[in-house]
This record gives C-alpha cells, sequence and structure tokens, in this order.
C-alpha cells in the first residue's frame, strides 16, 4: 500500500513538472501572462517545487529578454516564495531562483546604463519588499547585516532598499 502512495505522488509531481515546463513554453512563445500560473496561490504549481527541473539560463533568457519580460519575472521571483515559510518544500527551489536572478542581472549588464540601473533598481525592490521576515536562507537577495535592526526601529525602511 505504501509502495502505490510514493509511487502516485512520484506521478504527480512529474505531472507537475511537466505543466511547469509547458507554462514556460508558453512565455517564451510570446504569452508572458502564462508565468502568473505559478504564483496563484489556489494551484498546486505554486505550492510545490517544480522549477528546479527549468534551466536557469532558460528563465534568465525569458525574464532580461526585454522590460515586460522582466517585470513579469520579477513578480514570478517576488510573489512565488512570498507566502513560504521557513521548511516549507516550495522553499527547495530557493538555490535555483537565486541563481536565475543572478543570471539575469548579468544579462542586464548588456542593457544600456540608464535603462538598466532603472530595471534592476525595480527588480531588487520587488524581490527585497516581498521577502521581508523571512529567514535568511529563504531569501533570493541576502539582506545586508544590520537592515533588519533599521526596519525593526520604525523607519519603515531595510538598509538593502538605501
Amino acid at each position: 500500500m505504501n509502495y502505490l502512495a510514493e509511487r502516485q505522488a512520484e506521478v504527480l509531481q512529474i505531472d507537475r513538472k511537466e505543466r511547469a515546463d509547458v507554462i514556460v513554453r508558453e512565455a517564451e512563445a510570446g504569452d508572458l501572462e502564462a508565468l502568473h500560473k505559478l504564483n496563484m496561490m489556489n494551484d498546486e504549481l505554486s505550492r510545490n517545487p517544480v522549477l528546479v527541473d527549468i534551466a536557469v539560463e532558460r528563465m534568465a533568457t525569458l525574464i532580461a529578454k526585454d522590460v515586460p519580460s522582466l517585470n513579469i519575472g520579477a513578480r514570478l521571483l517576488a510573489y512565488r516564495y512570498h507566502d513560504a515559510r521557513h521548511g516549507d518544500p516550495l522553499l527547495t527551489e530557493m538555490s535555483w531562483a537565486r541563481q536565475v536572478y543572478e543570471a539575469v542581472l548579468r544579462k542586464m549588464a548588456d542593457w544600456p546604463e540608464h535603462h538598466r540601473f532603472m530595471a534592476t533598481e525595480n527588480l531588487q525592490g520587488l524581490i527585497r519588499h516581498y521577502q521581508r521576515g523571512h529567514h535568511p536562507d529563504d531569501q533570493i537577495i541576502p539582506v545586508a547585516a544590520g537592515a533588519e535592526e533599521t526596519d525593526a526601529a520604525g523607519d519603515g525602511k531595510d538598509a538593502s532598499s538605501a
């Protein structure tokens, strides 16, 4: 009986990963809004680690293609992990998310300066906002030492956004 339950769970996880790949392919084909399906809290794809099998370079290339892609990619990275708390299985994707974030920054290095600066600020600002209060291991962008104390002082800002 236990074997059947384990096998069923494996098949379900494979199906989820295949569905996630289809969503990424839809986004690559021009339907960027498809990525929101990975953030919908009422869907099992947003509550389960399904993105680790998506190649980091593939996702970074999609996100760093242009500003609309970057905006949707930033929301994917920020919103996907916002409700997860330390120990949540979804956070096993955190290493993947960090690698995607870093690859996006590397790709944006080729963008024109004023454009790159504004895009980087928006990307980092959104991710930092939604990772506030999370365990340091569960953050895409590490919070600088002393940042939490600044926020706790009640000024509404953390040092990482200064």
